[in-house]
């Protein structure tokens, strides 16, 4: 079981990368975009003769070098690990090509009994070349055997829920069926999303899609249905995880305005209900 003051001690390694426009390209396949190759604002995100910024959602994956967890001595188990919401914060649009630095820092835990251990995590993603601020990123992990522990701070209030109304838009996200094998060349190695033998003994019937390759496909849509794929636009994104994705489904997006620059959306597979809830799209008007 994990001691929660010592989790939050824990010196977690600066992680780098240097990225490019090749990067830049196999992120936007990995999230979907090119699925129209006639549209040529998901064009400037993949054609590098023509790409002046990357796919704003990229910042998710710069300089990941593998969860931090089995990593360093945390005491979690992993295999008992859900990712249960995640944010980003995009201070500016991302560059191209760069060098980018990760800062990972564990800022609290959650007891919550036979529910787990919810360890709540703060990262920066800082430009390494003028040592400014790309994005932050807060997500909150579930460690399940971990309930018992001890809490370091309050239980966050409940998120808003989305309207109880009609939705303002809809439309669908397809996934690929290899759809994860796509996203797995941004660095997210995991067995979990490549190998079946692997994903059987987790619970699963076959891989499942990135949990962060999910964020990415629809946080990259609404970008697009909002915001013309303008990537100057793109504030923020801010999630809780439901359910798992399967390479291959598509997803039916809601989509609810609820203020100048803010639209909350919930994301769902038919027959099996939502996988994304209570999600926030922060943008410039």
């Amino acid at each position: 079981m994990i001691d929660p003051r010592e989790l939050l001690r824990l010196d977690i390694p600066v992680t780098e990368q240097r990225w490019d426009e090749r990067d830049c390209a196999l992120y936007a396949l990995g999230v979907g975009l090119g699925a129209d190759p006639l549209d040529g604002r998901q064009l400037s995100f993949l054609d590098e003769r023509r790409m002046i910024v990357a796919a704003p959602t990229m910042a998710t994956v710069l300089a990941y070098k593998g969860f931090w967890i089995e990593q360093v001595p945390a005491g979690v188990e992993v295999a008992g690990v859900l990712h249960a919401e995640q944010r980003l914060e995009l201070h500016r649009p991302l560059p191209c090509r760069g060098y980018a630095l990760r800062k990972t820092r564990p800022t609290g835990v959650v007891d919550r009994g036979d529910r787990g251990a919810h360890i709540f995590i703060r990262e920066t993603i800082e430009h390494a070349e003028d040592g400014g601020p790309l994005a932050t990123l807060s997500s909150r992990i579930v460690s399940r055997g971990d309930g018992g522990c001890g809490s370091t701070r309050e239980a966050p209030g409940r998120r808003r829920a989305v309207p109880d109304r009609v939705p303002d838009l809809t439309f669908e996200v397809p996934t690929l069926p290899q759809q994860a094998l796509l996203y797995r060349l941004s660095g997210d190695h995991n067995p979990l999303h490549l190998d079946p033998t692997f994903a059987r003994g987790a619970g699963f019937g076959r891989p499942i899609l990135h949990g962060l390759g999910t964020f990415g496909m629809v946080g990259m849509a609404l970008l697009g249905r909002l915001c013309d794929f303008r990537s100057e636009r793109f504030r923020s994104l801010d999630v809780r995880f439901s359910a798992v994705v399967f390479p291959g489904e598509t997803l039916e997006v809601s989509v609810w305005s609820t203020g100048e620059g803010e639209a909350m959306f919930s994301a769902g597979v038919a027959g099996r209900g939502a996988v994304l809830d209570a999600g926030v799209f922060g943008f410039a008007p």
